[in-house]
């Protein structure tokens, strides 16, 4: 399969959330209390049916058009998410790889050592339960209700991506460290060339394609770390509202406040239905996730076997070359300056 055409399941459901508006579906704010039929009454939760393509919860509410309606967002925080991360973890794999710096060596060394010996769930479920972690951001704007402000959604998406940094730094370390025991490479470094300079000449195109790879991956665990602890009762936002008790109520427009509800739903009214909209769609974005993900991986494998049959040159893209323009003026100045003066010598030699 090519690489463009494992996009197409992605594509299809950023589509649909697009255009949910004008499907032939309900409002996600629309409720459907009660079904009167000519010798029926029934009342919600609804099963899968022409009107509620997945079925509704315990409020009426239909599950499918709602997690098509907390889609965007949810893909807007992940990817944001993962762009943080795979920043922060380039930028302490390069300083590793490439300038030898021991700081950040130790630091991708403890990070990664505490997912290799503990699980991210496990860190992440001992973390949320620290008094001080969940109470972050917590505010009454009015009597009977307590809510999770910003800062909360930003302390939680942090510490998820702390855990993930250290996997992320050490995969890409060991890419440049790969690349940079090549032979070319050496010979790049005996030449006296900086690590700048190979980089760009040497590393670039193959590491964004790591990157790439590291993206997805990052995407992909952390979704799946938001959901799990969204079915288990910590999600990424929610408010509390006080009526006779305590009530909580997802406010958060992911599929974090989605799952969540469902799983509420099913363990307050032993209501399965609201689970199959949001576990049909995460299926269908880690399946997507994964034949991207798949794609990426073969075309780091092509671009190895590229370098290795061509000594490490690679026809790289138009904008890469253009990148490349700056080491290959430096290159062509410096050996036109020896040329002139051996030139200079030569006739020097000729004059006496």
């Amino acid at each position: 399969m090519a690489t463009h055409r494992r996009i197409v399941l992605l594509a299809g459901l950023i589509l649909l959330a697009l255009i949910r508006k004008i499907l032939p579906i309900p409002s996600p704010e629309a409720q459907d209390k009660i079904e009167v039929t000519p010798t029926t009454m029934s009342f919600p939760p609804y099963p899968p049916s022409v009107h509620h393509l997945l079925g509704t919860d315990s409020q009426g509410y239909d599950m499918f058009s709602r997690t098509l309606h907390n889609l965007l967002p949810t893909y807007g925080i992940l990817g944001l998410t993962a762009i943080a991360t795979l920043f922060c973890a380039s930028v302490l794999a390069t300083r590793s790889a490439l300038a030898h710096s021991p700081i950040a060596r130790t630091v991708i060394r403890i990070l990664h050592s505490w997912v290799t010996i503990i699980p991210t769930i496990i860190l992440a479920l001992w973390t949320f339960t620290i008094s001080y972690v969940n109470m972050a951001g917590l505010r009454m704007p009015t009597p009977g209700t307590i809510t999770w402000s910003r800062v909360h959604d930003i302390i939680y998406l942090g510490i998820l991506a702390l855990f993930e940094l250290g996997r992320t730094a050490h995969a890409l370390q060991a890419n440049l460290e790969e690349s940079e025991a090549m032979t070319y490479v050496e010979a790049s470094v005996t030449s006296g060339s900086n690590a700048g300079a190979r980089f760009v000449m040497h590393h670039f195109g193959p590491y964004m394609i790591q990157c790439g790879e590291q993206f997805i991956s990052l995407v992909s665990r952390l979704f799946g770390l938001i959901c799990l602890l969204a079915f288990i009762g910590l999600p990424l936002n929610m408010t509390w509202i006080h009526v006779d008790r305590w009530f909580p109520h997802f406010t958060d427009p992911t599929w974090s406040a989605t799952i969540g509800e469902a799983a509420q739903d099913y363990f307050e009214n032993n209501n399965v239905f609201p689970m199959f909209a949001p576990v049909l769609l995460m299926a269908l974005t880690m399946t997507s996730l994964s034949f991207i993900l798949s794609g990426l991986r073969r075309l780091d494998v092509s671009i190895l076997r590229t370098r290795q049959g061509t000594n490490g040159h690679i026809r790289l893209r138009p904008m890469v070359a253009g990148m490349l323009s700056t080491s290959v003026t430096s290159w062509w100045g410096r050996n036109r300056t020896a040329s002139e003066d051996t030139a200079d010598e030569g006739g020097d030699s000729v004059t006496m």
